[in-house]
């Protein structure tokens, strides 16, 4: 039996909330059988099981007796399998009879009664992950205790003909005691560091806090990659340097809130992933989070969206190295020293972006496949803005615990990313 450590127990908001911080994501296959589909991911996962290690996350069960522990079945790979990947249930069905269907893809309140039906089969059978088949799709769902955004992304892709994300992309993480201390201590700029320190308070409100509201506001809304990508090349012309996607994500979350409110400023974290090399620091979560403290300046309202944009992404810049420093350090403090450092609490909002894709055009067995609705309505923030690409399309989902931010997707793109082409930006 063992005990969770690090971030694994941070993501738990106490002991008895394993199975409360879940996620899921729903993918639709074109034209495929459910039989086929079920049978399909079963041997799938089958063959997962069969060249992993004996404390693979899909082994892990969150003891009964223990909210604090958990063990690792012995189960045959054929038989745990089929216990990972299950039909689908008469409430979720319901479910989704009743769900009026735009583009093979459910609505967003039905998404979120679909999501609580999951994590409710998850907490039954004290997995850390499922496969839910349902007609022509299926539905991953995980306990964040056992399985991070990475590993999510993973989990939902793996039966799939090509795998979606390519994570070599993440930096690998060797951890020298002292030396990697050092090392991000060097790299930091102690004025912008203060500066966090000062403003360790949030700017917007948590209006419906989750313990008593269940459910977070959820919106939606979507745009091309090669939209963005344009966006991005005028963005790093205009700095002279390479900026990341994720600061041009972070930077229409940061207009949208000075869009939406009158603070004069905004606390936003950027999720990073880990790959540590050293499977002593490694933890079931390997992530961490890059934290800004971005200054609305006095003439932001007669600026123009493209100027608001540069704005932001030039604060981005000029703190990257110490956001960087921090977030390994944040890293280091939770995950090898199991220090106690939760930042969620001073944060207005966290931005998480899957890794690229790196197929536009991803199949199942031949069969086209959508990735839909990417869910975590357990958060504590004002707003939190999760972003998944799929088929050259970034789909980007706000949920909000803040009123000002109520149904605010529609107004997270700036127009000229739509009505406009970028590269005419100068």
């Amino acid at each position: 039996m063992a005990t969770f450590h690090g971030q694994d127990r941070l993501v738990t908001f106490d002991k008895s909330e394993v199975y409360q911080n879940t996620m899921s994501v729903q993918v639709h296959v074109a034209g495929i059988r459910q039989d086929h589909l079920l049978k399909h991911i079963r041997h799938t996962v089958e063959q997962h099981l069969i060249c992993s290690t004996a404390q693979d996350p899909l082994r892990a069960r969150q003891d009964p007796k223990n909210f604090n522990a958990y063990t690792f079945t012995t189960l045959v790979p054929s038989r745990l399998s089929r216990k990972l990947v299950v039909p689908t249930t008469k409430n979720i069905e319901d479910l989704l009879t009743r769900t009026k269907r735009t583009s093979q893809s459910i609505d967003e309140e039905r998404a979120v009664d679909v999501h609580f039906e999951l994590t409710k089969m998850l907490q039954n059978k004290r997995r850390a992950a499922l496969w839910v088949v349902s007609g022509q799709q299926y539905f991953c769902v995980v306990s964040h205790a056992f399985v991070d955004g990475v590993r999510m992304a993973e989990l939902a892709s793996m039966p799939l003909d090509m795998a979606m994300f390519n994570n070599t992309t993440i930096p690998p993480f060797l951890y020298i005691p002292l030396v990697s201390e050092c090392m991000c201590v060097q790299k930091m700029d102690t004025s912008s560091l203060w500066n966090r320190f000062l403003h360790r308070h949030r700017t917007l409100t948590v209006d419906y806090p989750f313990r008593t509201f269940s459910r977070p506001d959820m919106s939606t809304t979507h745009c091309s990659i090669d939209a963005l990508k344009t966006l991005k090349r005028v963005l790093e012309k205009r700095h002279g340097r390479k900026i990341s996607m994720r600061f041009v994500v972070t930077a229409f979350v940061v207009r949208l809130v000075f869009l939406c409110t009158s603070s004069h400023s905004v606390n936003i974290g950027i999720v990073g992933a880990i790959r540590p090399i050293c499977s002593a620091t490694s933890h079931f979560n390997n992530f961490t989070a890059g934290i800004a403290h971005i200054v609305r300046p006095a003439t932001w309202d007669t600026l123009a969206a493209f100027q608001q944009l540069c704005c932001v992404v030039a604060q981005l810049v000029r703190d990257e190295d110490t956001m960087n420093s921090l977030a390994l350090g944040l890293y280091i403090a939770t995950n090898v020293h199991d220090l106690d450092v939760y930042g969620n609490n001073f944060l207005d909002c966290l931005v998480s972006c899957a890794p690229p894709t790196q197929s536009a055009n991803s199949t199942l067995l031949g069969h086209s496949v959508s990735i839909q609705n990417p869910m975590m309505v357990r958060t504590t923030l004002p707003l939190y803005v999760g972003c998944m690409s799929t088929n050259n399309v970034m789909h980007f989902h706000l949920f909000s615990r803040c009123k000002a931010l109520q149904q605010s997707a529609d107004q997270l793109l700036p127009p000229f990313l739509t009505k406009t082409h970028p590269k005419r930006l100068r």
